[in-house]
C-alpha cells in the first residue's frame, strides 16, 4: 500500500509540474501577444516615442526578434529619425535572413523601405545598392525598377535608366511616371521621336486632364514638337498652358521662340503686347531678346534696337543689352541710318547715291552683306552688316571685285562700325578705307 501512496505522489507531482510549465508558456505567449499588440497600436496611433520605448524595453529579452528590429525602424522613422530608422531596418533584414525568413518576401520589402529612406536623406549610391537587391531577386519588382531610373537619370546614367525603364512600360503599359521618365531620357540621347511617343501615349490614356502631372506631360510634348521642327504644333501645345498659372509664363516664352523659329516675328510681338501686363519682369524681359535676336540677325537692326531699349527699361542689368545699347548708338544718334541698313532696295540704290554724291551708277552688285557700285570712277563697297569687318569678309569682297571689275585698280570701302580688330588695312593694298566718322558726316550730309 505504501509503495502506492508514493507513486500517486509521483504522478501528482509530475502532472503539476506540466501544468505549470504550460501555465508557463501560455503567460510568456500572452505576454509576447500584448507586448507587440501595444507597439503596433501606439504605431498605428502614430505615437512613435511609446512604440519606441515599448519596443526597446521587449527587445531586451528578445534581441534576435526581426519583427521588433523594424517596429524600432518605423518608430524612428516616424519620429524623422532616418539615419536611425535605416541602422533598424538594415538590422530587421540581417535578422530576418538569419532566422530563415525568406528574402523574396519580409526582407525585400525591408530592402525598398531601406532604399526609400536613402533615397530621402539624399544618400543615392546606397538607395540604389539595396533597389538593384531587389531587382537582383526580382527583376519586375515595378517600384524598384522606377525608384532605381530616377536616381540613375539623376546621375546621369541615361543608358541604365532606360534599360530599368524600357522594362518598366513594357510590363506595365499604365505606368505613366515611368513613361514619362523614359521621354525625359530619350530625350538626353537626342532620340526625339521615341520620346515624343511616349508622352502621346500618356496624353492618350491619361484619365485625368487637368492635373499638374498632365501639364508637365504637355510641357515635355510641345518641347519634342519644336526639336523635331514641328513648330506649329508646338505653338498649339505651348497655347494649353496659357491659362495653367505654373506654366503660363514659360510656355508664354517658349510660343514666342518657336514663332521666331518659324519666322512668324510680328505674331510673336503680337502674342507678348497681349500678354505683356501679366508677365514678370524677367519673363517679359526673355521674349523680347528672343525676337530681337532673330531682327538682329535678319539684318533688321533698328527693329532689334528698338526692342533693346525697351529691355533696358524694364530691366537694366539684363544679360548683355546695356552693352549692346553702348555698342549701337551710333544708330540712335543717327536715324538716317536706317535707309542705309534697309532692305528696300530701290530706296537705297538712290539714297547712296547721294552719300557718294555721284550723278549717275554703272553698276550695282549687291551682296547680302555689301553693296558694290562703280560709278565710272571709283568703286565703292558699301558694307551693310552692324558689325566690324572682318578677313573672311575682306577675302570676299577683293574676290567680287576682281570678278565684277577686272579692271579696277583700287577700291573704296565704306563701313559703319569699321574695321575688325584683327585687320591690318595694309594687307589689303587696292583698299581705301573711310574711317566710320567721315562716312558718318557723308550720310549725315546726304
Amino acid at each position: 500500500m505504501e509503495w502506492l501512496n508514493v507513486s500517486l505522489f509521483i504522478w501528482i507531482g509530475v502532472a503539476l509540474f506540466l501544468v505549470g510549465l504550460g501555465v508557463f508558456f501560455l503567460i510568456r505567449f500572452l505576454t509576447r501577444d500584448t507586448a507587440l499588440t501595444g507597439i503596433e497600436k501606439a504605431l498605428q496611433g502614430k505615437h512613435y516615442k511609446k512604440a519606441l520605448s515599448l519596443a526597446q524595453k521587449y527587445a531586451v529579452q528578445h534581441p534576435d526578434n526581426y519583427i521588433l528590429k523594424y517596429y524600432i525602424a518605423q518608430a524612428y522613422e516616424g519620429m524623422g529619425d532616418y539615419a536611425k530608422a535605416v541602422e533598424y531596418y538594415e538590422k530587421a533584414s540581417v535578422a530576418a535572413s538569419m532566422s530563415g525568413t525568406s528574402e523574396d518576401t519580409i526582407a525585400m520589402q525591408m530592402y525598398l523601405k531601406i532604399a526609400e529612406l536613402y533615397n530621402k536623406i539624399k544618400r543615392k549610391k546606397e538607395a540604389l545598392g539595396y533597389y538593384v537587391m531587389v531587382l537582383d531577386k526580382n527583376p519586375n519588382n515595378s517600384k524598384a525598377l522606377y525608384a532605381a531610373a530616377e536616381i540613375l537619370y539623376d546621375t546621369k546614367n541615361y543608358r541604365k535608366a532606360r534599360e530599368y525603364l524600357e522594362i518598366l512600360v513594357k510590363m506595365k503599359g499604365d505606368h505613366f511616371r515611368g513613361r514619362f521618365l523614359l521621354a525625359k531620357v530619350y530625350l538626353q540621347s537626342s532620340m526625339i521621336s521615341e520620346a515624343l511617343s511616349q508622352l502621346e501615349a500618356i496624353t492618350k490614356n491619361y484619365k485625368v486632364s487637368q492635373d499638374t502631372f498632365i501639364q508637365s506631360v504637355r510641357f515635355l510634348q510641345a518641347e519634342c514638337y519644336s526639336r523635331l521642327k514641328n513648330y506649329q504644333k508646338a505653338i498649339d501645345t505651348y497655347r494649353l498652358l496659357l491659362d495653367v498659372p505654373d506654366y503660363f509664363e514659360e510656355a508664354l516664352v517658349k510660343m514666342v521662340d518657336n514663332y521666331v523659329k518659324f519666322n512668324r516675328l510680328k505674331e510673336a510681338e503680337d502674342l507678348v503686347s497681349r500678354y505683356s501686363n501679366r508677365l514678370s519682369k524677367i519673363h517679359l524681359a526673355d521674349a523680347l531678346y528672343i525676337i530681337a535676336a532673330q531682327y538682329f540677325k535678319s539684318d533688321e537692326i533698328y527693329q532689334a534696337l528698338r526692342l533693346w531699349e525697351r529691355i533696358y527699361k524694364t530691366i537694366p542689368a539684363y544679360k548683355d543689352v546695356k552693352n549692346l545699347l553702348d555698342t549701337y548708338q551710333v544708330l540712335i544718334k543717327y536715324p538716317q541710318l536706317e535707309t542705309y541698313f534697309s532692305k528696300k532696295e530701290a530706296m537705297l540704290e538712290a539714297y547712296l547715291q547721294r552719300v557718294i554724291k555721284a550723278r549717275f551708277v554703272k553698276q550695282t552688285v549687291k551682296e547680302e552683306a555689301y553693296w558694290v557700285m562703280d560709278t565710272g570712277d571709283t568703286i565703292h563697297v558699301f558694307f551693310r552688316k552692324p558689325l566690324p569687318v572682318t578677313d573672311k569678309d575682306m577675302v570676299d569682297i577683293e574676290g567680287t571685285v576682281e570678278r565684277q571689275f577686272p579692271a579696277s585698280s583700287s577700291y573704296t570701302l565704306y563701313s559703319i562700325f569699321g574695321l575688325h580688330s584683327t585687320i591690318s588695312p595694309s594687307r589689303y593694298q587696292k583698299m581705301l578705307y573711310v574711317e566710320p566718322p567721315k562716312f558718318l558726316k557723308m550720310i549725315e550730309e546726304a
